[in-house]
């Protein structure tokens, strides 16, 4: 092998990720309120420690270096095999970086942060005392590098999470609990008890991992009156 494919090889086992161009900022539509330390778990085995968070708007892991926010692009991501955060463990599915939730010998259970951005009509300055979006849109991962766009309006942050179900092979994608109740038509008066009991609410992720296990088959029947 030439010396040069030997280094650039080299530099790609530790280096998978895409560089962007923007500074610190406003945080707001990202899950954690800062950038936390994580550990990227490649397929390879390598390990990359690195201060991390995730865009939900965007739907990319971003990490900083020098003073820079860096995603993580498309390709590169399909070289990870799990990404740990703040006590959360993060794994591709379908395309998308899903927190695990809950996993038994039938079900597994996912959920995907997202965020929606609601902007005035007009752009504002950096200078202005209103809060501004510093949105990274990803325009190209062909080169292995992601280009951005800086906008730069008045914002208002809408925070929502999606889950996916996986039973068998199939994912089910759970927008609501009607979604939910559905793929438990056999359980139907211990759905309805839990979430009447529990005031169970959709956004709450720990409310809705209690009620998957409570409805999970391979949980004992004793296991369950104790959640419940």
């Amino acid at each position: 092998m030439k010396p040069h494919i030997v280094i650039f090889s080299v530099l790609f086992i530790l280096c998978h990720f895409s560089f962007t161009q923007t500074k610190e900022g406003n945080l707001s539509y990202y899950i954690f309120p800062e950038f936390v330390d994580g550990v990227v778990l490649m397929k390879s085995g390598n390990e990359n420690q690195l201060s991390i968070n995730y865009n939900a708007v965007s739907e990319e892991m971003v990490f900083v270096k020098s003073g820079h926010r860096m995603a993580i692009g498309k390709t590169e991501s399909e070289l990870i095999d799990t990404i740990y955060m703040d006590k959360k463990k993060f794994i591709k599915l379908d395309g998308k970086f899903v927190e695990i939730l809950y996993q038994s010998k039938i079900t597994d259970l996912y959920v995907q942060y997202k965020c929606e951005l609601e902007y005035s009509e007009k752009p504002i300055s950096y200078q202005s005392s209103k809060e501004v979006a510093r949105v990274e849109q990803s325009i190209s991962y062909t080169t292995g590098l992601v280009s951005e766009s800086k906008i730069t309006y008045a914002y208002t942050p809408s925070h929502y999470v999606v889950y996916y179900l996986k039973r068998q092979g199939e994912i089910f994608e759970i927008t609501s609990l009607r979604d939910l109740k559905k793929l438990y038509k056999e359980k139907q008066d211990l759905y309805k008890s839990y979430v009447k009991n529990n005031d169970v609410a959709f956004e709450n992720v720990d409310q809705i991992v209690g009620l998957v296990r409570y409805l999970d088959p391979s949980t004992s029947p004793s296991k369950q009156l104790a959640l419940h």
